[in-house]
C-alpha cells in the first residue's frame, strides 16, 4: 500500500481546491462516498483560523499496489485514524476508480480528510 499525506494550510483557497480534486468526477471513472461530511471540515478550518494554527486539514491518499476488497480499505482507514489519533466520525472518506496505464496496478485508491485541529485547539500530530 502506498500512502501519501500532506497538511492543508487554514488561509486561502487550499481546502475549497482539495475539495474540488476530491469530487471532481471528470478524472475519475467514480467518485463514492464513502463517510463524513464536508462540514466537518470547513468547521475544522474555522477553529484553526481561530486558535491562530498554520493547518486545518490532514489529507492522505491511500493506494494499494494490488486487488483490495472494500472491507480491506474500511481496516486500513480504521487502521491510519488508530495510528494518528483523529475521529472518523468527523472525517471524509471517498474512494476514486481511475483506470490505469499500467494494467498490474490497481485502479482505486482512498481519499481521507481529517481536521488538523479539534474544538479545543490541541493540532493532531503527523
Amino acid at each position: 500500500m502506498i500512502i501519501k499525506c500532506s497538511r492543508v494550510r487554514a488561509r486561502g483557497p487550499a481546502l475549497k481546491r482539495l475539495i474540488d480534486h476530491v469530487e471532481n468526477a471528470e478524472d475519475n471513472e467514480s467518485v463514492v462516498a464513502l463517510r463524513g461530511n464536508y462540514a466537518d471540515l470547513w468547521d475544522a478550518r474555522r477553529d484553526a483560523r481561530q486558535y491562530g494554527r498554520e493547518y486545518a486539514v490532514a489529507h492522505w491518499i491511500l493506494s494499494p499496489a494490488r486487488e483490495v476488497t472494500d472491507e480491506q480499505m474500511a481496516k486500513a482507514v480504521d487502521l491510519l485514524a488508530k495510528e494518528f489519533g483523529f475521529d472518523l466520525s468527523r472525517a471524509v472518506v471517498r474512494g476514486h476508480k481511475k483506470s490505469k496505464a499500467n494494467e498490474s496496478l490497481f485502479d482505486r485508491h482512498v481519499h481521507v480528510l481529517a481536521p488538523m485541529v479539534d474544538p479545543t485547539g490541541a493540532v493532531l500530530s503527523l
